[in-house]
């Protein structure tokens, strides 16, 4: 960690000489992409700083990132409301037709963010909606984590009879489709 950090440094140093500023954007969202998981409020500023940058040069897909990010971080610090905020955003800056998977996949977590605030309803028709999605794929191991979360947002919102129905599903028709341990293991 100290030694990508040493070089994610020499690295801003030099796009900041150059005043490379998309350069520096990226490196700014790097660096709080290694401190997302031990300090997410240091990921928070490193990524307020991408962002900033990343808003004057309209970069769409450093956008999503940095807003995808920023959700993720605040996460981390059960700060719910603005990390929905964040994926909420993220989604404006994705190209569903040309990107489909990524954005069916903010679908996930968006809806996974809806359960945890306690919109139930919401939380479903984006899991739902990302379900169709992977499904027509064929994603089994997307399929086993969205089942998984709309097994509980089901069963959060009282319909435990269909929050079973959809863990007994993974069990018998998804596990035997993939070789993930720690899918499995989920």
């Amino acid at each position: 960690w100290s030694t990508a950090m040493d070089y994610y440094h020499k690295a801003l140093t030099i796009a900041q000489e150059a005043d490379m500023k998309a350069h520096i954007a990226r490196i700014y969202n790097n660096i709080a992409v290694a401190y997302y998981r031990i300090n997410p409020n240091t990921a928070i500023e490193y990524l307020n700083k991408s962002l900033e940058i990343n808003q004057l040069l309209k970069i769409n897909r450093e956008l999503y990132l940095n807003h995808n990010n920023l959700a993720a971080a605040h996460m981390r610090l059960e700060a719910y409301d603005k990390a929905l905020e964040n994926a909420l955003m993220a989604m404006h800056y994705i190209n569903k037709e040309k990107n489909a998977d990524m954005y069916y996949f903010m679908q996930c977590n968006i809806g996974s963010l809806y359960t945890q605030i306690g919109n139930y309803n919401l939380a479903i028709s984006y899991l739902e909606d990302a379900r169709t999605h992977f499904e027509q794929r064929s994603n089994y191991a997307e399929l086993i984590t969205l089942n998984i979360l709309l097994a509980e947002a089901y069963e959060k919102a009282g319909n435990t009879t269909l929050s079973s129905q959809l863990i007994n599903y993974i069990d018998t028709e998804l596990i035997d489709k993939i070789n993930n341990a720690e899918i499995e293991s989920n």
